[in-house]
């Protein structure tokens, strides 16, 4: 019972997390944001890493720094009654500073439950712009999804 109780704690922790990230002011998190294309909604939003409570920074491996944003991804099918959770996909893709400066991005997979979703770094300076571009690819289709946004990140010192 205790690995329940304990499960269920870090997965409201990680969504009260995300949710702060995605309701908080523009100066430091995005809002949801997603892409429509051939049946699936790929949902994206880039919020910085301090937003993520220190437990749930360090059960997955991340740091949590003023000037280190995180793009967080969930692939769903769209459309349905029922709506999917997180699906098994593919990323890659790449954040490009206003110098050309590119960061390749370096996707980490989470799996909760029924859920996955994927988290990947970027360092930068206050409000500096990124063009992230993404492929996405969902587990058995051959075509990638590819996305493509800018965005302003700020820094949390």
């Amino acid at each position: 019972m205790k690995t329940n109780t304990a499960l269920i704690r870090r997965n409201y922790l990680l969504i009260t997390a995300l949710i702060l990230a995605v309701f908080t002011s523009h100066s430091h998190a995005d809002v949801e944001r997603f892409w429509v294309e051939r049946g699936y909604k790929v949902i994206y939003s880039v919020f910085n890493s301090k937003f993520l409570t220190p437990e749930i920074a360090s059960e997955y491996g991340l740091k949590r720094n003023g000037d280190l944003t995180l793009l967080n991804v969930v692939v769903t099918k769209d459309g349905e009654e029922v709506t999917t959770l997180g699906l098994p996909a593919e990323l890659e893709g790449s954040a490009r500073n206003l110098l050309q400066q590119k960061q390749a991005l370096k996707f980490l997979r989470i799996k909760e439950a029924n859920t996955v979703y994927y988290i990947a770094p970027i360092k930068h300076h206050n409000e500096e712009v990124y063009n992230f571009d993404l492929k996405v690819l969902p587990e058995g289709e051959t075509k990638p999804i590819r996305i493509q946004f800018s965005k302003k990140l700020y820094s949390d010192r």
